[in-house]
């Protein structure tokens, strides 16, 4: 479970910028709350919906939490645009970025943290929270004439494997995390203290971008049959006219398979498919010119193979139609993208999910649909989600502290805070409250006079006449 996530020195976050999913003493809806066994009468909410004007900084948020997570999981270097992009809005800035995530794993609570600069890590901890307060697990810190200071609990590991640790953390690059480079190795089968933190931010936290598509879905469609129906019966309950999904997979015809592909591109991809070891890994997927996707391996036999997933429609006298993916309106495929992720909330395993844009490309009625669906799961898996969708701004589906804010200030700064921060009556309108800007985050429209869109003088009697320049 995630308990808080903090930034500092990140694109619009130039200050300090606390997220919290502790749960504050509000009583409604007692069934989104998930005891925290590191904290005596603890409880973190499962949902978290946030709010703000285009450019406010809510991506910046999600972008935030996936660079600490591609720190540990791919090992980023911190010289990578994607990671080092400090505030830019002052000069000079010489502060280092910072990330840090607090999280509960097989009953303990951790908290990892960095600190960056444009070329190294100056410092990464590691700390386990043992009744109330956090103990070291490891520290390593980078000096400005590049001597490394590392330190190691004599609880954390044996003293063989700590001489063998402190040589590892001086062999790191200095612009990549330790956490990173010690499970890139034969060596962290030694290090069972720091498993279950590396296996959070490798399976636990999964972080979705507003454009993400899923690498996976096809396959995954094609080997799980329980999947497959979940996705069917997703794709049911959105009223999108899909009866059903089918899968198949067969061997390429290269004249008949590959028709939606320029032929200079056929050729491309028939070479790649020829250097697949046998009984590979899939190739793809490779989207054609109507974007309908394509995978392609090679089974044990060397016969190159060519998986699709259709789309069944009922055609109201009993029969049916498959449609390619590509065919699907982009609301369809945006849900069909968003099903595995939370599909894997059902299966009751521990999982955060962040997802950018949650509502991007669907009805507002589907968007509350896939919230309730993840509120109702059981386990401890959490959904936190940027949204413009004000009609789940309601407190009949979600608690005050599951709602939060994001404000960019007249500095181009960006501010986090929580509903739970100001005094709402129970049966309050939220959304209404939101919308006239009661809770801030909301964009100020100036007068369009200056925009050049206001009718000429003698044109003021039909407001459809507007002249631009």
């Amino acid at each position: 479970m995630l308990v808080q996530f903090s930034c500092e020195n990140f694109r619009s976050f130039g200050d300090l910028a606390v997220f919290s999913m502790l749960a504050t003493s509000d009583g409604k809806h007692p069934s989104h709350k998930v005891v925290l066994p590191s904290r005596k009468g603890a409880h973190a909410v499962r949902c978290a919906a946030m709010y703000g004007a285009n450019a406010s900084g809510k991506s910046n948020l999600v972008k935030a939490i996936d660079s600490l997570r591609g720190l540990v999981v791919e090992g980023r270097s911190v010289r990578a645009g994607a990671v080092m992009q400090p505030f830019r809005l002052c000069e000079p800035n010489s502060r280092p970025t910072r990330f840090e995530a607090i999280f509960v794993t097989q009953g303990k609570e951790y908290t990892y943290g960095v600190a960056l600069s444009p070329t190294l890590v100056e410092e990464e901890y590691l700390l386990c929270r043992q009744g109330s307060s956090n103990r070291l697990l490891f520290g390593r810190e980078t000096l400005p004439d590049g001597e490394v200071k590392v330190d190691f609990a004599p609880l954390f590991v044996s003293k063989d494997v700590r001489a063998f640790l402190k040589y590892k953390v001086l062999d790191t690059p200095p612009d990549q995390t330790f956490l990173s480079a010690v499970f890139d190795g034969n060596f962290k089968e030694h290090l069972p203290r720091l498993s279950p933190v590396m296996r959070w931010f490798q399976e636990v936290l999964i972080v979705v971008s507003a454009d993400a598509e899923n690498r996976a879905l096809e396959v995954r469609a094609h080997r799980s049959s329980v999947f497959r129906d979940h996705l069917a019966t997703t794709l049911r309950n959105a009223g999108t006219g899909i009866e059903d999904v089918v899968t198949s997979e067969s061997p390429i015809d290269w004249d008949r398979d590959l028709v939606g592909f320029a032929p200079e591109f056929r050729e491309q991809i028939r070479s790649r498919v020829d250097q697949l070891e046998d009984d590979g890994l899939y190739l793809g997927p490779v989207p054609d010119m109507n974007g309908t996707r394509y995978l392609f391996r090679r089974n044990a036999d060397g016969i190159a193979l060519i998986t699709r997933m259709h789309l069944r429609h009922g055609t109201g006298d009993g029969t049916a139609v498959d449609f390619d993916t590509g065919e699907e309106s982009d609301g369809t495929q945006r849900l069909m993208h968003l099903d595995p992720v939370l599909f894997e909330m059902t299966k009751g395993l521990e999982h955060v999910l962040i997802i950018d844009e949650l509502d991007r490309r669907l009805h507002t009625h589907l968007t509350r649909m896939l919230v309730e669906q993840a509120l109702a799961c059981t386990g401890n898996s959490q959904l936190v989600f940027t949204t413009h969708d004000t009609n789940l701004l309601d407190l009949d589906l979600l608690r005050r502290d599951e709602i939060w804010f994001v404000e960019k200030d007249a500095g181009g700064r960006s501010h986090l805070y929580s509903l739970a921060e100001f005094k709402v009556r129970p049966d309050i309108q939220v959304r209404k409250g939101y919308l006239n800007g009661r809770y801030g985050a909301i964009p100020f429209i100036g007068s369009v006079d200056g925009l050049g869109w206001t009718a000429e003088e003698g044109d003021k009697g039909d407001p459809s006449i507007a002249k631009v320049g």
